[in-house]
């Protein structure tokens, strides 16, 4: 074969499209706004990686409802524009392409289709002979939760090389599971270096039978792109006319509705109680840096987390920058006295958690500065609202993740019918919570 992906895929995609295709990548996210290409792209590099490594992949959406829509109409289009349509055979009532040979005949490879509406249903999928080299999950949003999704790619990728692709629209809500896992800091268009980053992880296992340590590296692409990325790339004909007069007319009438939907922005819902949080690159030039303020919140057992943070208030200015964090579950104390050590070295005072005094004492008998947050029937609102009434919270989204994770996603709780109540959930709170106690004293409230 002599395919140029240049003339096929728009720029924005070429790099990660060689990267799926020869599986340089175990996982590869694909998401942004509307009409940028990006499942196009998917169906191509199946196409393409199952023609030339001679293998098979999987396509799977959440409802079978929507395999012909969302799926074959993909892949027809590109088998098409590719011009390869002599070796592939589509077999409707299988929901599979499959590949042929030189002599038209059917191989042991192929592209097939398939909903989740039971997961139980697909344990057993399997490939026609051998292992996917490719999995391709459309519309990620669809699906209810992480766990779901990992169980089809447990299914699906087992043994051999395989590529993970996930494509998807980002929805508004910061606290939906896809924004959660992969709202990573990419993109142009909203101002980041580049639309396409890296992150990898590296694992070693012992093997009992030789005893020797395997090393693998989970290497995942998280690629953002917009229209205005295909526009840049030269390929504005590929939209038309009427879907960019659409999109500049929701930009001028709806702009939060055009970030979202047209930009793949995360722009959050009159839900999320935190508006006012700012992604901030850590650049301290210009700040006193006096006084800081620190708290502890104690875990509760299990998943629950123990956090610490360090916060710079601009009090003039009515600003907090945080500074530092660190907290994980089931900590023990000599292992939280030693990084409070570390990242207070002259040991200032740290506003506690005044819930398990027996903790505290512990802390305090190794030398730690504690002094017991106090308590009010007002003290948890109170401090929300006085993180809500600042003219911003600075976070750095990555040296400081679990933090900005939780007050970018903090909402208020949605009923049943969808609407949104004035009540504060009281989950996954442990760094606002500690945030809480360390500005006890600028908080106005009437303690109990």
């Amino acid at each position: 074969m002599d395919i140029n992906l240049n003339k096929i895929i728009s720029k924005t995609f070429l790099e990660i499209a060689y990267k799926i295709i020869n599986c340089d990548i175990m996982k590869a996210i694909l998401k942004g706004g509307r009409n940028t290409t990006k499942s196009a792209v998917a169906a191509i590099c199946l196409v393409v990686g199952c023609m030339i490594n001679n293998a098979s992949a999987v396509a799977i959406v959440k409802h079978n409802n929507k395999v012909e829509r969302r799926l074959a109409s993909q892949f027809r289009w590109a088998i098409s524009i590719l011009g390869v349509g002599a070796y592939w055979k589509e077999k409707v009532g299988n929901q599979e392409f499959v590949l042929l040979d030189s002599d038209g005949k059917e191989t042991m490879n192929s592209i097939r289709m398939t909903g989740c509406d039971d997961p139980e249903n697909l344990k057993s999928y399997r490939a026609r002979l051998g292992t996917f080299r490719y999995v391709w999950i459309e519309e990620l949003t669809n699906f209810k939760n992480a766990r779901e999704v990992n169980n089809l790619i447990n299914t699906m990728a087992r043994g051999g090389m395989c590529c993970v692709i996930h494509t998807f629209n980002p929805p508004e809500r910061t606290s939906n599971w896809v924004n959660e896992k992969y709202n990573a800091p990419e993109g142009t268009v909203l101002n980041k270096s580049s639309n396409c980053i890296y992150e990898e992880v590296e694992f070693t296992f012992e093997s009992t039978e030789t005893n020797e340590a395997r090393t693998v590296k989970l290497i995942q692409a998280i690629h953002h792109s917009t229209y205005l990325d295909i526009i840049r790339d030269g390929n504005a004909h590929w939209l038309g006319d009427l879907l960019l007069a659409e999109a500049k007319l929701m930009e001028i009438e709806n702009n939060d509705r055009y970030r979202n939907e047209w930009l793949g922005e995360v722009i959050g819902t009159n839900a999320n109680i935190f508006r006012n949080v700012k992604e901030w690159d850590g650049d301290t030039t210009g700040l006193s840096l006096s006084p800081l303020f620190r708290g502890w919140d104690w875990g509760l057992g299990g998943p629950d987390t123990c956090a610490y943070t360090t916060w710079f208030y601009d009090k003039k200015n009515k600003r907090a920058y945080l500074m530092l964090e660190f907290g994980s579950p089931k900590m023990e104390v000599d292992t939280i006295a030693y990084e409070m050590k570390k990242v207070n070295p002259h040991n200032f005072p740290i506003k506690a958690d005044s819930s398990v005094p027996i903790l505290n004492n512990q802390l305090i008998n190794k030398g730690i500065t504690i002094v017991k947050a106090k308590k009010g029937p007002d003290s948890v609102r109170a401090g929300i609202e006085f993180f809500r009434n600042l003219n911003g919270i600075y976070i750095n989204k990555i040296a400081t993740t679990q933090s900005f994770k939780e007050f970018k996603n903090y909402e208020y709780v949605i009923d049943k019918d969808g609407t949104i109540t004035t009540q504060l959930p009281d989950k996954n709170n442990h760094f606002i919570d500690c945030s809480r106690y360390a500005f006890e004293d600028e908080i106005r409230y009437n303690v109990a």
